[in-house]
């Protein structure tokens, strides 16, 4: 199950048709999507959670609305699924923001309209199997594992007893960070696979991407 929190507006919705139109080719196992689209803002912790609670597939994966997955990143993902394991991928960064030093700092594009498919799918499959298991550059469960917080895969039943994300305080506050954190603290697992993801970095930002269209306008 494909969980899919996304806010409704014209150039995010740009770059939802990508995410979509890549989940549908390059997906090679059964699947569902959920998607809560809204227009107002909305916490994406609570939108995951409940998501979570009407999804029927085993296994779910938290998916961002500006991330465009590369062939076979679901199979790849589900190799190393195990109940205690959050599986986190090879996150492609386009460089518009600070990349972090567990993500592949490589420029496919930085808006929906630049985004280069073709040269990142074919990246990917150059790079196959590299996981780029580097520690990112704090102390935090996910920075010594090498892996990035979403998109990530979990088992369902497992991600509902470890009663979810925290939402009493809501984003921008990192309750992602302090899930991952408990979940190791309590003896379980986080492993990445050469699944390749490439993100936009923060697009639902309207401010960054008014940024990046005048950048792109200038060249």
């Amino acid at each position: 199950s494909v969980l899919l929190a996304h806010k409704r507006e014209r150039n995010n919705d740009r770059a939802v048709k990508i995410a979509l139109d890549t989940l549908v080719d390059n997906t090679d196992v059964d699947y569902e999507i959920l998607m809560r689209s809204v227009e107002a803002y909305q916490d994406p912790y609570a939108c995951y959670n409940e998501m979570a609670h009407y999804a029927i597939g085993e296994w779910l994966v938290f998916h961002n609305s500006d991330t465009f997955v590369a062939p076979r990143w679901a199979s790849e993902m589900l190799k190393v699924a195990t109940p205690d394991a959050i599986v986190g991928c090879v996150l492609v960064e386009c460089g518009a923001i600070g990349t972090a030093r567990q993500n592949v700092n490589m420029d496919f594009g930085r808006t929906p309209e630049t985004f280069n498919r073709a040269e990142f799918e074919a990246w990917a499959a150059s790079q196959y199997p590299q996981t780029y298991q580097n520690q990112g550059y704090g102390d935090t469960a996910a920075d010594k594992a090498g892996i990035w917080y979403w998109p990530c895969l979990q088992q369902r039943q497992a991600f509902l007893d470890s009663s979810m994300y925290g939402i009493a305080q809501g984003w921008p506050y990192p309750n992602d960070i302090e899930y991952f954190n408990k979940w190791v603290g309590n003896g379980k697992r986080l492993v990445k696979a050469p699944a390749y993801i490439y993100h936009l970095q923060k697009y639902s930002d309207s401010e960054e991407q008014e940024k990046r269209v005048q950048v792109v306008g200038q060249i």
